[in-house]
């Protein structure tokens, strides 16, 4: 059963909307108008579909890949998380991430759900996935402690936020995206002073920031901090 929870000061996400069409590759560590030339398109991991159903506070974990399941975090702050079933590889593409389309930006930076979307530099509108009932599993997913722990990046492409792995994801490790130091700070302080679980919802910046994508060897310009 999804609990709602408390939230970390203002959790709101935002990626980079410039150059919505092109792609980051982890491997060749550059930019792409569209897929990569070398390496060819991110390999898609679908979500399980279910219908929408208003008042199923579990439907977002009924879309979950059979390659994924929902359990508790590693990092007691977060509550549960999403893991890897089988190993999966560099360059795995999760989503869309699936809300609620609001132009209301102040509704959406109440909640720890939203991504905007931008055209250019401007944001055109957010998704909102905080109501279960009408979103889908990436919504379970949690920040990262640090950019060494995160094995997921988000980006934009054509007007959607996506997941893609950055680096192998080990069969049994949660997947984990990295929102910036200020909210793995906000986390990391939750986890040690509370003796009970604090959020059972991703924990994401405490202000509005562009996310950047580091696998150890090359950084994303579009996801800058």
């Amino acid at each position: 059963m999804f609990i709602k929870s408390q939230r970390l000061v203002i959790n709101y996400r935002d990626v980079d909307g410039l150059d919505d069409g092109n792609i980051f590759c982890d491997v060749c560590c550059r930019d792409w108008d569209g897929e990569c030339r070398v390496h060819g398109p991110l390999k898609v991991i679908p979500d399980t579909k279910a219908r929408p159903g208003i008042g199923d506070a579990e439907r977002d974990l009924k879309t979950l890949p059979p390659s994924l399941s929902s359990g508790q975090s590693s990092n007691p702050a977060s509550g549960t998380g999403v893991f890897a079933e089988d190993e999966l590889p560099v360059r795995q593409r999760l989503g869309p991430y699936d809300g609620i389309l609001t132009t209301e930006q102040g509704q959406a930076r109440t909640t720890g759900y939203s991504w905007q979307i931008k055209k250019g530099q401007r944001v055109h509108h957010s998704v909102n996935a905080e109501d279960p009932s009408c979103s889908n599993w990436l919504r379970r997913v949690n920040c990262a402690r640090s950019e060494e722990e995160q094995n997921l990046v988000a980006f934009q492409y054509r007007g959607q936020i996506y997941f893609r792995t950055s680096k192998p994801v080990q069969r049994g490790s949660e997947l984990l995206v990295y929102y910036g130091d200020d909210a793995a700070r906000e986390l990391t302080v939750h986890s040690e002073t509370s003796g009970e679980s604090v959020t059972s919802s991703p924990a994401g910046p405490s202000s509005s920031v562009s996310l950047r994508a580091n696998n150890g060897n090359c950084e994303d310009p579009h996801r800058r901090l």
